[in-house]
C-alpha cells in the first residue's frame, strides 16, 4: 500500500473512532491561556467557598444545634440549643433587673467589671457562667428527684400546660405565625416546643425536689435557740441616729472637726432632742458656708429628725466603722459614739452616733387569709370604686352565710385575684412583721385584733378583704423563723457542695453555637 493510501485509511479511522488519538498540542509560552498555578487556586477558592457555605447551612441548621454538645455537667449533656434556654433566662433576669436602663448598662462584648469578676469577663461570659451555673443546679436537683422517685403531680402538669398556652397566646398577640417561631426569637433558632416543654419539666421537678429537701430538715427549740446565741448579731438588728462632720466640708481641720464631732455626742448623750437640734445646726452653717463660696443663693430643704434616722440596720448594713459599737449588748439607749473615718481623698470624716435600740424580732408570726379584688389599672378611680364596692358584696355574703373560715376559704377560691394564695383559701401563714406592703401589715399586726376578725384593707393591688386566722403554732417568734431558715440554708448548701463534685462542668466545642 502506497504511503498516501495509508494516510487516508488512518484518517478516516480517526473520523470514525469515538477517542481522538492524536497528541494535543502543545501550547506556545503566553499565548492567551491561563498558567497551571492560577487554574489551581482558582479551584482551591471554589472549593473554600462551596466549604463556607455548606458550614453555615449546617451550624445554623436546627439538627446541628440540637444534637452538637456544647456543655457537659457530669453525664448529662446540653445541645447548643438547650443551652440556649438557660442562655437567655440568664439575659432576661438581669435586663429584669436592669429595667430600661438594661441597653445601656449592658452590652455583651463589653466588660463586666462592675461586678466582683475579673475584667477579662464580658457580659456574654457572665450570661453563659450564669447559664452553667443553672445547669449544673437543675441537673443535679433532677437526678436526685429521679432517684427518689419524685414525678410532677396534677397541679404541676397544669402550670407547664399553661405556660405553653400563655406562650401560644403571647405569639398569637405579637403576629408570629406559629407559638415555634415566637420560641426560636425567644430563645434562639434551635428552639422548639418538644425541647421546651422537656427544660420546664426538668425546671419544676428540680424546684419540687428542692423544696422536699429542704422541708425534710428538722430541728429543735433547744437547736434554734442554741445556734442564735452563738450568731446573734447575724439576725437583730438596731435603729440609731447619725450626724457626720467632716474636716473637708466643714472648713475645719481634722483636730477641729474631731473636737466639734466630740462636743456634740457630749451634748446630746441621753438627750434625742438635743442630737436632733445639733443635726440641724451643723446643716445651717455648712449651708452658710455653701452660700458664701457659691453665687447660688438655693437652699436644700433639710429634716433633721428624718435625715439622721437609721431603723432596723442589721450588722453587715451598718459597715465595719460603727459595728461593734452598735452591736454591743452592752449598749444602751441614749448612748452616744465618734467613729473616726479615714476617706480616700486623705480627709477624716467623724460620725457622730445616737443609740435608740436593738431588736431581737421576736414578735409572734401570724396567719391570715385574704380575697383580692383587683381591678387591671388600679390608677383609674371608677375602677377602684368598683372594686371596693365588689369587695364589700363579697364580705356581705360571706356574713350572711355560715361566716366561718372554711367558707371563707371557698369563697376566696372562687374570687380571689392574688395567684399566691387563691388555690389554698387565700392562707398567707407565717406573716412576720413588715413582711407585706404597710396597710396589709398594719391590719395583722394591730394589737387589737382577734382570731376570726375580718375587714376591708386597701392596698396598691387593689382591695383585700381579710379574715385573721390566729397566730402561727410553728414558731413562737419571727426570730425563730429567721433562724431555722438559716440553718435548713446552711445544711443545703453543705449537701449542695458535696453534690457538685459529681456534676463537674465543661465546655465542649457546641459552646461556640449557643446563643445562634
Amino acid at each position: 500500500m502506497s504511503a498516501s493510501r495509508e494516510k487516508k485509511k488512518r484518517q478516516q479511522l480517526l473520523e470514525q473512532s469515538e477517542f481522538d488519538l492524536r497528541q494535543p498540542k502543545k501550547k506556545k509560552p503566553n499565548d492567551g491561556g491561563l498558567p497551571h498555578w492560577a487554574n489551581w487556586l482558582i479551584g482551591i477558592g471554589a472549593i473554600a467557598i462551596l466549604v463556607v457555605f455548606l458550614a453555615f447551612i449546617i451550624t445554623t441548621s436546627n439538627p446541628f444545634l440540637n444534637n452538637i454538645t456544647a456543655v457537659s455537667v457530669g453525664g448529662t449533656k446540653f445541645s447548643a440549643g438547650e443551652a440556649g434556654y438557660y442562655y437567655w433566662d440568664a439575659v432576661n433576669t438581669t435586663s429584669g433587673y436592669y429595667g430600661d436602663y438594661f441597653q445601656y448598662f449592658v452590652d455583651p462584648n463589653k466588660s463586666y467589671s462592675s461586678q466582683a469578676y475579673s475584667e477579662d469577663l464580658s457580659w456574654a461570659d457572665y450570661f453563659m457562667q450564669t447559664a452553667e451555673t443553672n445547669m449544673q443546679n437543675v441537673t443535679i436537683l433532677y437526678d436526685e428527684a429521679v432517684k427518689s422517685g419524685l414525678s410532677l403531680t396534677a397541679e404541676q402538669q397544669q402550670a407547664i400546660d399553661e405556660s405553653i398556652a400563655t406562650l401560644e397566646a403571647q405569639a398569637t398577640e405579637n403576629g408570629w405565625p406559629s407559638a415555634e417561631q415566637y420560641l426560636k426569637a425567644l430563645y434562639g433558632k434551635a428552639a422548639n416546643m418538644e425541647d421546651f416543654e422537656d427544660y420546664l419539666t426538668k425546671q419544676t421537678l428540680a424546684n419540687a425536689y428542692y423544696s422536699q429537701l429542704i422541708q425534710s430538715y428538722e430541728y429543735s427549740k433547744d437547736q434554734i435557740d442554741s445556734y442564735y446565741a452563738e450568731h446573734k448579731n447575724d439576725f437583730d438588728t438596731v435603729s440609731f441616729r447619725m450626724l457626720t462632720v467632716s474636716s473637708s466640708l466643714d472648713g475645719m481641720t481634722a483636730d477641729e472637726a474631731k473636737a466639734e464631732a466630740e462636743r456634740i455626742a457630749g451634748a446630746a448623750d441621753g438627750y434625742e432632742a438635743t442630737f436632733i437640734a445639733e443635726a440641724e445646726a451643723l446643716h445651717e452653717a455648712q449651708q452658710a458656708e455653701s452660700a458664701s463660696e457659691s453665687t447660688s443663693e438655693t437652699e436644700t430643704e433639710y429634716d433633721a429628725d428624718a435625715a439622721t434616722l437609721v431603723e432596723d440596720a442589721s450588722y453587715s448594713q451598718v459597715g465595719a466603722a460603727y459595728s461593734e459599737w452598735l452591736f454591743d449588748e452592752a449598749r444602751l439607749s441614749g448612748q452616744t459614739h465618734v467613729a473616726e473615718i479615714s476617706n480616700a481623698d486623705g480627709t477624716t470624716t467623724f460620725a457622730v452616733l445616737y443609740f435608740l435600740s436593738r431588736d431581737i424580732h421576736d414578735d409572734p408570726l401570724v396567719n391570715v387569709r385574704h380575697i383580692l379584688i383587683a381591678p387591671e389599672d388600679t390608677s383609674d378611680t371608677e375602677a377602684m370604686a368598683e372594686a371596693k364596692t365588689e369587695a364589700q358584696e363579697l364580705l356581705e355574703q360571706w356574713q350572711a352565710g355560715e361566716a366561718t373560715e372554711d367558707s371563707f376559704a371557698a369563697l376566696a377560691e372562687e374570687h380571689s385575684d392574688d395567684p399566691g394564695s387563691q388555690e389554698n383559701g387565700g392562707l398567707y401563714e407565717n406573716v412576720y412583721p413588715g413582711q407585706m406592703v404597710e396597710a396589709f401589715n398594719d391590719w395583722c399586726f394591730d394589737e387589737a385584733r382577734q382570731v376570726g376578725d375580718t375587714g376591708i384593707v386597701e392596698t396598691d393591688y387593689g382591695y383585700h378583704i381579710m379574715y385573721f386566722s390566729g397566730y402561727s403554732t410553728e414558731y413562737d417568734s419571727y426570730r425563730q423563723l429567721a433562724v431555722d431558715n438559716t440553718l435548713r440554708s446552711n445544711d443545703y448548701s453543705d449537701w449542695y457542695t458535696g453534690m457538685q463534685e459529681q456534676y463537674p462542668i465543661s465546655e465542649k466545642f457546641g459552646i461556640l453555637f449557643v446563643n445562634k
